[in-house]
């Protein structure tokens, strides 16, 4: 995991890491991966990998949380 982490970082390539509370499951992936296929939808800060215009009406935003 931190190796995936440092190459990115020293690559520059932009990513989403997310983890678990008990820090055992992981994820981490490229944000240009990001697609329709993985359901991963992302705006940040004016970046996003949907169109604004299309965002919210194909994409019901939300988290799932178990406890």
């Amino acid at each position: 995991m931190i190796n995936k982490l440092n190459q990115l970082g020293k690559k520059k390539i932009p990513f989403l890491f997310i983890i678990d509370f008990d820090v055992k499951k992981y994820y981490i992936i490229p944000l240009n991966q990001l697609n329709r296929t993985n359901n991963i939808f992302y705006s940040i800060d004016g970046f996003s990998n949907l169109a604004p215009d299309i965002y919210f009406k194909q994409v019901n935003p939300f988290l799932k949380k178990k406890p």
